[in-house]
């Protein structure tokens, strides 16, 4: 709940940055999208590796 509740208003205040002027616009823009992006591998990389190796050894 605590770390949820954290990416919660970390995502909140990025995005009330966003709206202080067109330069905070567009780096929001180019960061979500490489967010986006990145997320969708992510399950391939260290992530997915170290997810299989504790699924392997029952941890």
């Amino acid at each position: 709940d605590v770390i949820n509740k954290m990416f919660a208003i970390s995502k909140e205040v990025v995005e009330e940055t966003a709206s202080l002027g067109e330069l905070h616009a567009r780096i929001y823009k180019s960061w979500s999208e490489f967010l986006e992006q990145s997320m969708r591998y992510q399950k391939y990389s260290d992530y997915g590796y170290m997810r299989d190796r504790s699924e392997a050894y029952g941890i």
